[in-house]
């Protein structure tokens, strides 16, 4: 299944156990949230990302990200979410469009589901 099914299966699924109420967001902060380790509390509260980090987590820190792109090679899966950065506040922000050129691109890289690096 790929990325974007699982989240459209996800959000079905939160929308009815939990109602309209409250976003996915919302959702994932009381469940997951309190469960993780205090650096990667503090990253998404201000907005950052640590290596390690989980898609889940990346997704709470900057943002849910439509410009995915994935790779496997072997046993390895590979996956970069590019965001864009606002120079005027180095800001990382959710881009409108995956199809517009980033004057300031931001990228965070993953190996096998977790942060490796990012770029900028």
């Amino acid at each position: 299944m790929t990325r974007t099914l699982r989240a459209g299966a996800l959000l079905l699924i939160f929308t009815g156990v939990y109602g309209c109420g409250d976003s996915v967001r919302e959702v994932m902060m009381k469940q997951k949230y309190p469960s993780y380790p205090p650096e990667i509390r503090e990253a998404i509260d201000k907005g950052y990302v640590v290596k390690g980090m989980d898609a889940t987590q990346v997704e709470l820190a900057l943002g849910p990200n439509p410009c995915i792109r994935t790779r496997r090679e072997g046993n390895k899966a590979y996956a970069s979410w590019q965001y864009e950065l606002d120079k005027s506040d180095y800001k990382v922000k959710v881009p409108s469009s995956c199809f517009e050129r980033h004057s300031s691109p931001y990228t965070v890289f993953f190996e096998d589901g977790h942060v490796t690096h990012w770029d900028y």
